[in-house]
């Protein structure tokens, strides 16, 4: 469980820039040596965004293959990549759509990157 905080852009060409800050869940479903399944469950919400001071909330929920690059050497770097499936749905706000507003949209969502997570033990790592 972390914790999330995203800066963003409301108005394209102008900076109506605004905060949301959330939360975010992922458990890790091992497959073989170096490869598992990755689920992600994030939500934010930001409140008052200028110029109209109303609020928008979000959840996404992704899955997909993550895969770890270890070497024989066990050591305590280990970089990783992974790529994300799924979708998000936005609440708490009026969406444009396809000649009209909806209040509840539901979009296709996709994440892919890498990173290196930091082994201290065995079983705990960062």
């Amino acid at each position: 469980m972390r914790t999330t905080a995203d800066r963003t852009n409301g108005i394209v060409g102008d900076c109506g820039c605004f905060w949301l800050g959330g939360g975010q869940a992922e458990a890790n479903a091992s497959i073989t040596h170096g490869v598992s399944i990755i689920s992600q469950l994030s939500g934010e919400h930001g409140n008052k965004i200028n110029p109209t001071l109303n609020s928008l909330s979000f959840v996404s929920y992704l899955l997909g293959p993550h895969y770890s690059f270890r070497n024989r050497s066990r050591s305590r770097l280990v970089p990783f990549a992974q790529f994300l499936l799924g979708g998000v749905h936005g609440f708490d706000a009026m969406f444009s759509g396809p000649g009209a507003f909806i209040s509840n949209p539901d979009a296709f969502a996709f994440t892919t990157g890498g990173g290196l997570n930091l082994n201290f033990t065995r079983h705990f790592a960062t």
